[in-house]
């Protein structure tokens, strides 16, 4: 089962969300969908990726490019899978969005693995163990997820307007 490409494991249809749809109609979409993850494109060009915690603090009107957290870690779906759980590990994400030559054609995430016998280990909450939106502000700043975070009057920056 390891053996087996990104092609094979992938979801060929993820929740797409247009650069300049607003905050609301983005959190709209994922809830609709039950996502996490929203790849931010248009007419097959990639723009980056959000999750719903990025945008949990902006306002609703804000467009969702505004809330890209930085360049998206790619993959081809020609890759092994075991590639795209290493790629995950290294770059403390959760998904991948899968290019062929230069086109959106699906997304890999860490369910999709996990389902495969490739689990990727997930980033746990300092305080309550949780692996749901944990982030870190800087390299001294705990692990801590959105409700710790606020629960504890810790740093929000990690879910502020970047």
């Amino acid at each position: 089962m390891n053996d087996l490409s990104v092609s094979q494991v992938m979801r060929r249809h993820p929740v797409l969300v247009v650069p300049d749809a607003t905050v609301d109609s983005a959190l709209e979409a994922a809830d609709a969908c039950g996502v996490r993850h929203l790849l931010v494109a248009e007419v097959g060009e990639l723009h980056g990726v959000v999750c719903v915690c990025d945008l949990w603090r902006a306002p609703g009107a804000d467009p969702v490019f505004s809330r890209i957290a930085a360049e998206s870690v790619t993959i081809a779906p020609a890759a092994p899978a075991a590639l795209a759980r290493l790629m995950m590990i290294r770059s403390d994400v959760d998904c991948l969005p899968v290019l062929r030559s230069g086109q959106l054609v699906g997304i890999v995430t860490r369910r999709d693995l996990r389902d495969i016998g490739l689990p990727v280990p997930e980033t746990r909450c300092t305080y309550c163990k949780g692996t749901r939106h944990v982030r870190r502000v800087g390299v001294d700043d705990p692990l801590a997820c959105f409700e710790c975070r606020r629960s504890r009057g810790l740093s929000m920056a990690p879910f502020d307007r970047r």
